[in-house]
């Protein structure tokens, strides 16, 4: 398109790591085609500049000597990046043989796939106590689980997580899916995960895993944990060590893409990027982990309540007034002389 549109039959297109470079010799840069027509008279401002910016969607912003933002140069350089745009849209359809091929090509990369839905409606759930009523929503996360190796439960506080993991957890063990499930959770609700358990699957046998370490000698609870048990729950250490990847080993790694690499931009581009990946370091990656850690777990979860506490929201949401525990009848007089 640029060789046939811009009048110059030396222009070459590169596609390495998400990135376009469209490339031609510099003296072929400054024609009435490339400066005129589809370009500005403005350093990298060509035609060629601005059709590679629009291939990497890099928006197009021009600043005067004095670092200042140029508004009219800049939406005139939008402007023909526009033009181009459209000419690319018209040298796809305008023969019928390449439109076919192009339009097969986009089909199976990008439309090809769709994006599964799972209905838990028809599920039987064997065992599971008639006090609870599963939400829609939690049926169709066990289906999901149930048919994926892995599943992201993204739901608010108090939706029934554990209970979707609970039902999920049984029925992987009842379908044979797999032998022995566990569930991990951290230490402070492990005895609040191993109650829920019992009180939706009351039949059901469940090790509860305890606090204390094991010896060194052994895997934690592997003489204590049989086929009688089918829902094991282990308590998590909360230790991680962060894994540095391997770029060498990724069949479209740097590496790869360098020594693919034809023109001289797209060569220094990636050696910039092989330089700034060595030169991250693994304090680096341990931070960024315990900041995301920190909203994931926190600051994520009491956004999405409104800073409320959750018994609040939940009153809220079920129209019941939430008011602070108090002692027992039976323990209020003990309760008053304590306070005495």
């Amino acid at each position: 398109m640029a060789q046939q549109t811009f009048g110059e039959p030396d222009i070459t297109a590169e596609h390495i790591g998400e990135r376009w470079t469209v490339e031609v010799a510099n003296y072929k840069r400054h024609g009435r085609l490339m400066r005129e027509i589809w370009g500005m008279q403005r350093d990298k401002c060509d035609a060629v500049s601005l059709l590679e910016a629009v291939c990497s969607s890099r928006s197009v912003v021009l600043h005067t000597d004095e670092g200042v933002l140029d508004v009219q140069a800049t939406f005139a350089a939008q402007a023909k990046c526009e033009e181009v745009t459209q000419e690319f849209q018209k040298w796809i359809f305008g023969d019928p043989e390449r439109t076919q091929v192009l339009v097969a090509e986009y089909n199976r990369r990008f439309t090809s796939l769709r994006a599964p839905r799972y209905d838990g409606s028809k599920l039987r759930l064997p065992g599971r106590s008639d006090h609870f009523v599963s939400h829609f929503y939690q049926r169709n996360a066990v289906a999901r689980i149930i048919a994926e190796p892995a599943t992201l439960l993204d739901h608010v506080v108090g939706a029934g997580k554990a209970g979707t993991m609970l039902m999920a957890t049984m029925e992987l063990r009842r379908l044979g899916v797999v032998r022995q499930p566990w569930i991990v959770v951290p230490n402070q609700i492990i005895e609040q995960v191993g109650r829920e358990a019992a009180q939706w699957y009351p039949a059901a046998k469940i090790l509860l895993h305890c606090r204390r370490p094991a010896p060194v000698h052994r895997p934690i609870g592997s003489q204590r944990m049989g086929h009688r048990h089918r829902a094991p729950i282990r308590v998590h250490r909360n230790r991680c060590r962060p894994v540095r990847a391997s770029t060498a080993s990724k069949p479209n790694s740097t590496s790869c893409q360098l020594q693919s690499a034809e023109s001289d931009r797209t060569k220094k581009a990636v050696e910039r990027a092989i330089k700034t990946a060595q030169e991250r370091s693994i304090d680096d990656v341990e931070l960024s982990t315990a900041e995301w850690v920190t909203w994931y777990i926190q600051e994520r979860l009491h956004e999405a309540l409104g800073y409320v506490l959750p018994a609040e929201h939940e009153a809220a949401l079920t129209g019941t007034s939430h008011t602070a525990s108090q002692p027992t009848p039976a323990l209020a007089t003990e309760w008053e002389q304590n306070l005495g």
